[in-house]
């Protein structure tokens, strides 16, 4: 049947019973470039991953005990942007995992290296000059990870409330152990010399008579050339417990349960 449209042109209609093909409207293809789609919903980019493998091959390669960052920082140097980016939150990241599972060396060795890092950008406030405010992030983060090793585990968390309540001679010795070494820590100045604790050895040894023992304290709190004064006895310790120090004519012993040095 027709009908007149438009200009009075004859247009023909379709019959009732004729099927009409209805397009359906087509789904906006999502684009992966982090821009909005045709609906207007936001389409994240794939994350770029950066290749790492040197950086955490220079981190293992560390000394645990006295680490010499060069290696690390000519990696992580090397590194784009988003690689430092992706360095940075790997390293916080290892810290937990390892704490998590119960590997303090390796938490140890990656809050050094966080440390270190940290040190390469010194604060001009004045809250980073307060000495205090190390301390109160290092026992916040303590408590943090306490909270969370112990959630969930009702019995853990109850003993660790009646150690210390009533802290027996484990618990007040180690808390003697930690005392000392915060103590004996000198903060080293940002930009400041990183000294050799091997050489401060061999040095104190240079005026001891042939066949005299000292203790790790008693070298800790000699001076020598290499510190201008005296070492600490927690990282001559250190040193001696690592089986890394070597020198003509010095022995490592332990006489009376102390770790020394002996000039044969």
């Amino acid at each position: 049947m027709a009908r007149l449209g438009r200009g009075n042109t004859a247009v023909e209609e379709a019959p009732e019973d004729t099927e009409v093909a209805v397009t359906e409207p087509t789904e906006p293809q999502a684009v992966d470039d982090g821009r909005e789609d045709v609906s207007g919903t936001t389409v994240e980019p794939e994350a770029e991953t950066v290749d790492l493998t040197g950086f955490w091959a220079a981190i293992d390669a560390l000394d645990k005990e006295n680490p010499v960052y060069d290696g690390v920082k000519a990696e992580y140097d090397k590194l784009s942007r988003k690689g430092k980016m992706q360095a940075s939150t790997g390293v916080r990241t290892k810290i937990m995992n390892a704490a998590e599972n119960d590997d303090f060396e390796t938490a140890r060795l990656y809050s050094k290296v966080k440390k270190y890092f940290a040190s390469l950008a010194p604060s001009t406030t004045a809250e980073a000059a307060d000495p205090t405010v190390e301390l109160v992030n290092r026992i916040a983060a303590l408590r943090i990870v306490s909270a969370q090793l112990s959630e969930g585990q009702e019995a853990l968390e109850e003993r660790i409330t009646a150690a210390v309540a009533n802290p027996d001679e484990k618990v007040q010795a180690a808390v003697a152990k930690l005392l000392e070494v915060r103590a004996a820590r000198k903060p080293r100045e940002p930009g400041g010399t990183r000294h050799n604790v091997g050489n401060h050895i061999t040095q104190v040894f240079a005026n001891v008579a042939s066949g005299e023992f000292l203790d790790y304290k008693a070298i800790g709190e000699a001076s020598s050339e290499e510190y201008g004064g005296p070492s600490t006895p927690s990282a001559v310790k250190a040193k001696l417990d690592s089986g890394k120090f070597v020198s003509d004519g010095l022995v490592v012993e332990t006489v009376n349960d102390k770790i020394g040095v002996r000039k044969s």
